[in-house]
């Protein structure tokens, strides 16, 4: 299953990212927002911010996000 979610361009046009990296910007952060809140595992944050697990260790470990409530 895969999800679509729609951004109000006044909510993009906020963000000051460029086009051709909105997409995955957006996914990393969403990935790491819910890895934080324990929503989701460490393995599926990974592929949610179509990062390696080792680049997204060194992502989390930037934002001092521990892996603990896993």
């Amino acid at each position: 299953m895969s999800l679509q979610l729609t951004i109000p361009d006044s909510v993009v046009n906020q963000l000051h990212l460029p086009a051709q990296n909105l997409q995955s910007e957006l996914q990393k952060q969403l990935a790491i927002a819910l890895y934080a809140k324990g929503m989701i595992s460490f393995d599926a944050a990974c592929d949610l911010a179509d990062k390696s697990c080792w680049e997204f260790g060194h992502l989390v470990n930037a934002q001092e996000i521990g892996r603990a409530h896993v």
